[in-house]
């Protein structure tokens, strides 16, 4: 089960619309060319519909919205951002960027620990860890 989430097009009007309204307090608009222009131009709902298996049909609460982490990925590469962490800072400080990934708000900004389980979903172990090891005795291995 998944959570709605924003579709290409609303992005799409989003993009045109801070584009026409830009104003000059906010800085030159050639900074966010790259951001803007991807966004705009990826078509995440498509390969949405391949990530459908990977989650659990109406069991447990829904899971955040795929096409907005994809966004998030997409974006901290065109950024040229290596780490989850900072790209993930980055998005808090910047509302725009938060918008192009889709999260309306604040709060609808996941956690670091949402994005390392979809990229769990999407890069599935062969073998998967089973937890700590333990000798015959009982006591754990050093």
């Amino acid at each position: 089960m998944l959570r709605p989430g924003i579709t290409n097009d609303a992005i799409r009007t989003m993009v045109a619309r801070i584009q026409a309204a830009w104003r000059a307090e906010w800085g030159d608009p050639t900074a966010w060319t790259k951001e803007l222009a991807w966004s705009r131009d990826a078509d995440i709902d498509r390969l949405v519909e391949h990530l459908q298996d990977r989650y659990a049909r109406g069991r447990g609460r829904p899971a955040a919205d795929p096409a907005g982490l994809l966004r998030f990925l997409g974006l901290m590469t065109v950024r040229e951002v290596a780490s989850l962490v900072d790209g993930l800072r980055q998005v808090r400080q910047m509302p725009l960027l938060a918008q192009l990934c889709g999260w309306e708000t604040p709060e609808a900004i996941p956690a670091i620990g949402t994005l390392y389980g979809f990229l769990r979903r999407l890069y599935p172990e062969a073998h998967p860890r089973v937890g700590a090891w333990r000798r015959p005795s009982g006591r754990r291995l050093k």
